[in-house]
């Protein structure tokens, strides 16, 4: 089963992205601080992160820029979600390592197979590494 990391603090955003994941056929760990999430990406290896972009310790910009200090997170596709979504924003999320900017509700829809797809595309580039080690 994939496993997804949901960082958000809003316990009711997590309840339904939660849900949203595991209705995916996804098993999904939600971490409501940035230090919980820190420490379970460095042990536990995840499929995808679902990265909320207003959390009160530090906004999800800094803390995915951040992320480049912890080993093999950047071969983890990062999807951030927002109630507010900016263009100026998004690009500035992809720029530091966002596979997609998404705006919240998230639908199983369209949401869902760009996740998928993401997912697809982190497993095709781990085999691509490894056929050649």
């Amino acid at each position: 089963m994939k496993e997804v990391l949901l960082i958000d603090d809003n316990s009711i955003d997590q309840v339904y992205q939660k849900a949203f994941t595991e209705a995916l056929g996804m098993s999904c760990t939600v971490a409501s601080h940035v230090d919980e999430a820190v420490s379970l990406l460095k042990g536990i290896h995840f499929d995808l992160v679902l990265l909320d972009y207003r959390l009160p310790e530090i906004d999800g910009l800094q803390l995915l820029i951040g992320f480049n200090s912890i080993p093999n997170v950047n071969e983890i596709p990062i999807v951030v979600i927002t109630g507010h979504l900016d263009l100026d924003l998004e690009r500035m999320f992809k720029f530091f390592g966002a596979k997609a900017v998404l705006e919240k509700p998230l639908s199983e829809g369209l949401h869902g197979e760009l996740i998928k797809y993401l997912i697809e595309q982190k497993e095709e580039l781990w085999k691509s590494k490894n056929a050649y080690s």
